[in-house]
């Protein structure tokens, strides 16, 4: 009867270690890689919206070069319109 009382106290006690080892160590470090990992995407996101959006400026500067008239004003406010998406995710 003692056996199976000190078994039974034995395997609290681990059980009791492996939760404090995964609360302070396992968990903190999945919670540090994680941050890491969507700092980085939102890093990456915002070059590519940066990028897009001096394209995409590029672009309409060209057109409105190039093209006059009525069409040229639709198709500038098409684009600037279009272009406030890119200027969102910056």
């Amino acid at each position: 009867m003692d056996q199976l009382r000190s078994n039974e106290a034995y395997s609290k006690i681990e059980k009791d270690l492996e939760r404090a080892l995964i609360r302070t160590l396992y968990v903190p470090a999945k919670k540090r890689a994680i941050t890491r990992i969507i700092k980085g995407f939102d890093k990456e996101v915002k070059e590519i919206g940066e990028k897009t959006k001096k394209t995409i400026d590029s672009v309409n500067n060209q057109i409105d070069s190039e093209i006059k008239g009525e069409f040229s004003t639709a198709t500038q406010d098409s684009v600037n319109k279009e272009n406030l998406k890119w200027e969102q995710l910056v």
